[in-house]
C-alpha cells in the first residue's frame, strides 16, 4: 500500500479518486495497491487493480483510521 496525501490527496479528489474516502478520519490520506519490484535498472511501482469487494474494505478501514 501506498500513501497518496497532502496536495497530492488533494489534487486525486478533485479528480475523482478517493470519493468515499473520509478525508479528516483519513487526516488527507488515501492508500493505493502497488506492486514494488527491483532490477538492476532501478525500482519500479506498478499500480495494481482490485475488485470493488476489496477496493470497499480498503476504503472503510481507511474511514476506520488504519494506516498502513
Amino acid at each position: 500500500m501506498d500513501p497518496i496525501s497532502g496536495d497530492d490527496f488533494v489534487k486525486a479528489r478533485q479528480n475523482g479518486a478517493f470519493e468515499d474516502v473520509d478525508y479528516i478520519n483519513s487526516n488527507f490520506t488515501g492508500y493505493q495497491l502497488f506492486l514494488r519490484y527491483n532490477t538492476r535498472y532501478g525500482h519500479w511501482k506498478k499500480r495494481i487493480y482490485v475488485s470493488k469487494k476489496f477496493k470497499d474494505k480498503i476504503t472503510e478501514l481507511t474511514n476506520k483510521g488504519v494506516g498502513w
